[in-house]
């Protein structure tokens, strides 16, 4: 079953939050007085795709919303009805066109999508 996810905010998710190991290359390193090091980096970063792993919070994989939040999985609004989706999208598509801000219109979403939970309709 498909499912449309959003943030208790009403913004859409549209990705987990990864962590991506790299190595950040190294010009010069410098010795100092005090025996720290002064490192000069190149400016540049070898990312290693293979060892990205998701992001876990309180044990729970973490997502992030259009606006760069992020969110614990159990936070998120689960959308699998069309009709309802189809009532979300169309408040995000009318949000420039009726004078809403973005914020209006994710706050119209969440009060939207906390009623419907409350139904156990989603």
């Amino acid at each position: 079953m498909k499912v449309t996810l959003f943030s208790p905010t009403g913004a859409r998710i549209i990705g987990t939050s990864e962590t991506v190991p790299g190595c950040a290359l190294v010009q010069e390193v410098r010795l100092m007085d005090d025996g720290s090091l002064d490192v000069e980096y190149e400016g540049e970063t070898e990312v290693f795709w293979d060892g990205q792993m998701n992001d876990r919070r309180d044990g729970e994989r973490v997502w992030q919303d259009d606006n760069g939040k992020t969110w614990r999985e159990s936070e998120l609004f689960r959308v699998t009805d069309e009709a309802l989706l189809k009532r979300i999208e169309t408040i995000e598509d009318y949000r420039g066109r009726v004078g809403d801000s973005r914020d209006q219109a994710y706050a119209r979403i969440a009060e939207i999508l906390r009623a419907e939970a409350d139904k156990n309709v989603t």
